[in-house]
């Protein structure tokens, strides 16, 4: 890992700080540690609970999920950019964001318990998501996540999340290989959520008060326009939850729950291979930031340079999973869960796309133009609506996964054309598409920055 990074070094020269680099080998470790146990988990609870079960409890967490951008208000990546605006009032900024989340989750918690009562209302179903919905909950004391990135400690807080990751994990693994009871499980998530986001407020009190000395109260104009930066946002995070969870809801309804078990052990393989994006970009954003205030045209440049390595990246990673895919998910997740195998192999491609919408949906962010965000996600959306309606009756699962193909072309790519903002960073990805141009152009960035240093 560490020879990765220094090749991200050469690549990007001063971008990558050492700082940047050591924050993101830590958070490339919790998201490594995330992964293996999010898909360690994945497979006993598959193996264990079966095609049927584990369908049940995929539609649980899908249907929970879809409601997380509405509680979060989309203000992770806008509390960044206003603490970098506004160094002296964050402490106001954090506590304005997090009593705005409280509220908003639990109106929002009401509002997702009564919907589903009008579709779903046996008692099985309600108390497994009002689990869900607590632990998400929670999530409203991340805010105070956004002040380690913002002070380039994110190595602090990913070491204190990743013993809640590996104490929650042994803490599953003991749930499910003593009771197959469901609702056992997502409570040990619960519980594991809980305790990762309240270590978020308690260590950041621990630290920040080195160098801040108020409180900070909740302010009604710092809301109102954290609040018309993020209306964009919510919308379209809660389009994106939606064609990203749609097709488990739609599989328990309209075939069965052991269909929407297939489809999601090959979702989890898929959603696992996109750590590599987000960790990266985590770290470099607050430089990102710096650049594009103070250097347009080196911004532009990183940015061209970053989507041909997250594009040949994706690549990389979808025609390695689709040659091993066939001998792996037999062994993975046993023979009752072969049909993913093409599951597998339709959803890697995705990644080529998906990747490069790691940076597009940061670039927006620093261009203020949210909006657009709403615009792609809602394609997408009612792409993958239209699609699961068409494509999921005839061919189940896997009509389902070509939905979400074509879903992830539109939100991350073709919709670039929409707006004449957004066709530069067409056209950069385009490029990459061209794979013997990028490859020569980052071989050729990294001897020249390493002949630099």
């Amino acid at each position: 890992m560490n020879s990765f990074y220094a090749y991200i070094n050469t690549l990007f020269g001063k971008l990558a700080q050492p700082g940047v680099l050591k924050n993101t080998v830590w958070l490339s470790a919790e998201k490594l540690i995330s992964l293996i146990s999010g898909f360690g988990i994945a497979i006993i609870a598959a193996r264990f609970l079966g095609p049927e079960k584990f369908g049940n409890y995929s539609y649980y967490l899908s249907y929970a999920g879809i409601f997380l951008p509405l509680m979060t208000l989309g203000l992770n990546r806008i509390l960044m950019r206003e603490m970098q605006h506004r160094p002296g009032a964050v402490r106001t900024i954090l506590v304005t964001a997090f009593l705005s989340r409280v509220i908003a989750s639990l109106i929002v918690a009401i509002f997702a318990l009564l919907i589903l009562i009008l579709f779903d209302n046996s008692a099985y179903s309600i108390a497994a998501t009002c689990i869900l919905l607590m632990a998400q909950g929670f999530q409203s004391f991340q805010v105070y996540n956004m002040w380690f990135q913002h002070n380039s400690l994110n190595a602090i807080i990913a070491r204190y999340r990743i013993l809640c990751l590996v104490l929650g994990t042994i803490l599953k693994i003991i749930a499910l290989l003593s009771t197959s009871n469901i609702l056992v499980l997502l409570t040990v998530i619960c519980i594991e959520q809980i305790g990762i986001n309240l270590g978020h407020y308690f260590i950041y009190r621990k630290f920040s008060s080195l160098e801040l000395e108020s409180k900070g109260n909740f302010d009604s104009s710092v809301f109102k326009g954290l609040f018309g930066q993020s209306k964009y946002l919510i919308l379209s995070g809660f389009a994106y939850m939606l064609y990203l969870k749609l097709d488990v809801i739609m599989l328990t309804q309209l075939v069965n729950p052991a269909e929407a078990g297939i489809y999601s052990a090959a979702s989890r393989i898929t959603e696992a291979v996109q750590i590599f994006p987000e960790a990266l970009l985590v770290a470099l954003y607050p430089n990102l930031l710096l650049l594009h205030s103070t250097q347009n045209s080196q911004y532009m440049a990183k940015l061209s340079q970053l989507i041909k390595v997250l594009f040949l990246s994706g690549f990389l990673v979808a025609t390695t999973g689709f040659i091993i895919a066939p001998f792996i998910i037999p062994l993975i997740f046993g023979e009752a869960y072969n049909t993913s195998v093409d599951i597998i192999k339709i959803h890697l491609w995705a990644c080529c796309f998906l990747y490069m919408r790691s940076m597009l949906s940061h670039w927006l962010i620093a261009e203020k133009y949210a909006q657009f965000s709403l615009i792609s996600h809602g394609l997408g959306a009612v792409i993958n609506l239209l699609l699961n309606s068409i494509l999921i009756p005839q061919y189940g699962a896997v009509g389902a996964a070509y939905a979400t193909l074509a879903a992830v072309f539109v939100s991350s790519y073709a919709c670039l054309l929409l707006s004449q903002r957004t066709r530069p960073i067409f056209h950069m990805m385009t490029n990459a598409f061209n794979m013997p141009q990028t490859l020569l152009s980052l071989a050729r960035l990294a001897l020249q920055n390493k002949k630099d240093i």
